[in-house]
């Protein structure tokens, strides 16, 4: 099986279940993630993954470049660099696929695909999400985006009293400890 998580909102936007480990699987992963977030910019966007064979194929590195998303890979031998996909497959085996025997390839695509399509995007709460599911944060993402906007402006403004602050203690002859407002830590 290839995944591809969203590491913003840990939901899986794209995966395929097949016979072989090969490019060709991942290809069809990273495919479905790509028609997932059709009309999103992915100039911005960072693709990770281990240095397995499948992310280094001359196809898969295409689509990605065609795309214009940027390729990073891990170490070799440092399962660490890739520890969002990691947590990601140790909770698929063990809330899915050691839970049963499947009996086809039929019946084990199928509970992957109400795994990972119901359970882990829909119902599976996170904390690094503040305890709620992939899908409901990223339904409150625009909330959140609109809440750092504010704050960010908010801080823009105190680093500009910050600046002018630093402008007149440069011309004071005798600063003050009192004369500047100081900008909380975030």
């Amino acid at each position: 099986m290839r995944a591809i998580i969203d590491v913003f909102s840990r939901k899986c936007i794209g995966w395929k279940l097949g016979r072989d480990i090969d490019a060709k699987l991942a290809v069809a992963a990273l495919d479905m993630a790509l028609s997932n977030r059709k009309g999103t910019d992915f100039s911005n966007l960072i693709h990770h993954s281990d240095q397995g064979v499948q992310y280094a194929s001359l196809e898969y590195i295409s689509r990605l470049k065609e795309k214009g998303i940027r390729i990073s890979m891990s170490r070799r031998g440092n399962p660490y660099d890739n520890a969002y996909a990691e947590s990601f497959f140790k909770s698929f085996k063990y809330e899915e696929v050691y839970l049963w025997e499947y009996e086809t390839f039929d019946v084990a695509h199928k509970n992957t695909k109400k795994f990972l399509e119901i359970v882990y995007n829909r119902k599976r709460v996170h904390s690094s999400l503040g305890y709620v599911t992939p899908e409901e944060f990223e339904k409150s993402e625009e909330g959140l985006n609109r809440k750092f906007l504010n704050w960010l402006s908010d801080y823009w403004g105190s680093l500009q009293i910050f600046i002018d602050c630093m402008k007149w203690l440069k011309k004071s002859i005798i600063p003050s400890r009192d004369s500047c407002i100081m900008i909380p830590a975030l």
